[in-house]
């Protein structure tokens, strides 16, 4: 790809190129100059813990239930009698894990919730 204005030494052509996804090189194309960045997205960057509840009185399907179990270290039974009476805990960790479990229950139509909030 080609940049404009140019070079900051020489003011010829520029280019960049992407090494290993994250790498960014950014090189005259006469002279030596060259600069590297590189690129982590927010979700990437993002260090909190995060706790992904199930939500408190929802009745939910067998087919959701072994879904919950198997994001959870809690067993189908336990699951099963938890969530009637109680907002429930079913996972932990980081934002790209936590992202992974929302889809996954999003697309299971399970009730949750999580915190702190997630804005991803």
């Amino acid at each position: 790809m080609k940049l404009e204005p140019g070079c900051p030494d020489c003011g010829n052509e520029l280019m960049t190129e992407i090494e290993g996804g994250r790498t960014f090189v950014v090189s005259c194309t006469s002279c030596s100059w060259s600069a590297v960045t590189s690129y982590f997205s927010p979700i990437e960057q993002d260090n909190t813990l995060y706790h992904v509840y199930l939500e408190k009185n929802r009745i939910l399907t067998s087919e959701q239930i072994r879904t919950t179990a198997k994001i959870s270290p809690k067993s189908y039974l336990d699951i099963g009698r938890a969530v009637t009476d109680k907002e429930f805990l079913i996972f932990e960790g980081n934002a790209i894990e936590a992202q992974q479990i929302k889809r996954i229950l999003e697309e299971q139509k399970i009730a949750f919730f999580i915190v702190p909030e997630f804005d991803y």
